[in-house]
């Protein structure tokens, strides 16, 4: 096919056109560290601290280009941070739109509520013991709290609604085995805010994965106070690897190995044989898959206090 001058004309200018948007594409992927660490009260080599600007972009333009970033930035001369939204127009130029939480050390996206937009996840300073995570919601306008977690939590969907619980554990007491028990502290939304789950006992939380696709036993452990109960439930999430457990009582290395029994995985009621349990778990293919097993009390047990540092207060900024 022979084309005109005309039509010639036309696509030589779509061409064009279409190079020029995908190299203004490009400059604004490459400057946006730049533009932000520009945001910035001192220039790095003068700060008395080392920071540098985290940022995720969490929403693009049609052309996709970035259209607003959320970024934990030096707030002040003297090293103090705080999350800060930017709307960043076609050119590339960042405009303040919304402040968050301070301090604010790092950010990520992660959709908790499953409706398929992200969650902002605000590391703030590292604690003696934990670093408090905020879980903030943006509208377009504003940020709300959904509430507070810890660095290192679990987000798992215990009950298959679509949403994500939050898991957080946390050292108790020592038991009549000499080992300090760690119980697992449930947090569920209501009402727009993550508060204590007290119907949810778990006694014990595995996060199992096989790595090659052949037969692999690793050993879990389940670590209880001694005043809670020994009963439980094994309940498999939905997985298609194939999965056996088998629980002993845990011994110091000169003692001899305890004999182990298998553990039911289709919720009937079970005694572990100690406060201080080990699980032999064996997984098969396909390499790659992952499971979750949640041990729950079957009676009452008390809920642990959430981890040290964890807050419930509403807030919006």
């Amino acid at each position: 096919m022979v084309l005109n001058g005309r039509k010639l004309t036309s696509v030589r200018r779509a061409i064009l056109l279409l190079t020029l948007l995908l190299s203004a594409t490009t400059a604004i992927a490459e400057t946006l560290e730049q533009r932000l660490e520009a945001l910035q009260p001192l220039p790095l080599p003068q700060r008395n601290c080392w920071f540098e600007p985290r940022h995720v972009i969490y929403d693009r333009w049609p052309d996709g280009s970035p259209r607003t970033v959320m970024a934990a930035l030096l707030a002040d001369s003297e090293c103090g941070t705080e999350l800060v939204v930017l709307r960043v127009a076609r050119a590339g130029r960042l405009r303040r739109i919304a402040t968050g939480p301070a301090p604010a050390r790092d950010v990520e996206l992660f959709d908790i509520t499953g409706d398929d937009v992200p969650e902002l996840f605000v590391q703030g300073p590292h604690g003696n013991r934990s670093t408090s995570v905020e879980i903030l919601q943006w509208d377009g306008r504003r940020l709300t709290s959904l509430g507070e977690t810890v660095h290192g939590a679990q987000y798992v969907d215990l009950d298959g609604d679509g949403r994500d619980e939050i898991l957080t554990s946390g050292y108790r007491d020592e038991n009549e085995c000499g080992v300090v028990a760690s119980g697992v502290h449930v947090d569920r939304l209501q009402n727009g805010r993550f508060v204590p789950d007290k119907q949810t006992k778990l006694a014990a939380v595995l996060f199992i994965t096989n790595e090659t696709g052949e037969p692999e036993t690793r050993v879990h452990s389940a670590f209880l106070t001694n005043e809670e109960p020994l009963e439980v439930r094994f309940r498999v999430l939905k997985t298609t690897m194939p999965i056996a457990i088998r629980a002993r009582r845990f011994t110091d290395h000169d003692e001899p190995k305890a004999a182990s029994v298998p553990v039911p995985l289709d919720g009937t009621p079970f005694e572990l044989p100690s406060r201080c349990t080990l699980l032999d778990v064996t997984t098969g293919a396909p390499a790659g898959e992952e499971a979750i097993v949640l041990a729950e009390f079957t009676s009452s047990a008390s809920t642990p206090d959430p981890p040290a540092g964890k807050t419930n207060a509403a807030s919006q900024w």
